[in-house]
């Protein structure tokens, strides 16, 4: 069974449904029977490479809200992340381009780009790294079992971009409105970071499907 998830490291939602599909499939025992497909998608494509405003100045900006209100609905997702054991680190955290990441994960093993995900999304939101620096994005890389020359040599050159204009093409062809979105064996879907049995519940029918054909 194949699950393709288009998400982006600057998407706490996704982040959290990362973990809820993670906690769905240990509970149904399919955790090593079911490929995971990281696609590409980006919230904001303009962000800079180097953050200009923090993640309250940018969602105040995005919403049209006060700083305190964007602070306030910043809060609710901590709290929510905190539930199933995340640590956001707003005040540490740099809202740059993702772009580059994604070019990273392209290049990686499934292995590789599992561990990768999930050092990413950790990076930007506990320890507050900037995911457009390539200094940053070598050091995972390599920490996931990349070479560093591989690595350099993407991120200096336009290797690997159009296979993420490719997937965030293809979302944009399914409608996707949002971030994370999850297409089961590319007729099941599950949009956003639903609860943990709504997980289940698609992927047990899903699964019972496939093993019936």
């Amino acid at each position: 069974m194949k699950i393709e998830i288009w998400s982006d490291y600057n998407c706490p939602f996704c982040y959290i449904g990362k973990v809820h599909l993670e906690k769905a499939l240990a509970e149904l025992n399919l955790t090593d029977k079911v490929e995971l497909i990281y696609k590409a998608y980006q919230l904001d494509p303009t962000a800079p490479k180097i953050a200009r405003f923090s993640t309250a100045e940018g969602l105040a900006r995005k919403y049209a809200v006060s700083l305190e209100e964007a602070k306030a609905m910043m809060n609710n997702v901590v709290v929510k992340a905190k539930t199933i054991g995340l640590t956001y680190n707003y005040d540490l955290v740099q809202p740059t381009n993702t772009f580059d990441a994604h070019r990273v994960i392209k290049m990686a093993s499934k292995a590789q780009a599992k561990a990768l995900n999930a050092a990413f999304y950790d990076a930007y939101f506990t320890s507050g790294k900037n995911l457009a620096d390539y200094e940053v994005l070598i050091q995972y890389a390599i920490e996931a079992g990349l070479k560093k020359d591989d690595v350099k040599a993407l991120l200096h050159s336009d290797q690997l971009k159009a296979e993420v204009e490719a997937d965030i093409a293809e979302a944009k062809a399914l409608k996707v409105r949002g971030v994370p979105y999850f297409r089961i064996n590319k007729k099941s879907v599950i949009p956003g970071a639903q609860p943990i049995s709504t997980f289940v519940d698609v992927i047990r029918d899903a699964y019972i499907s496939e093993m019936g054909k």
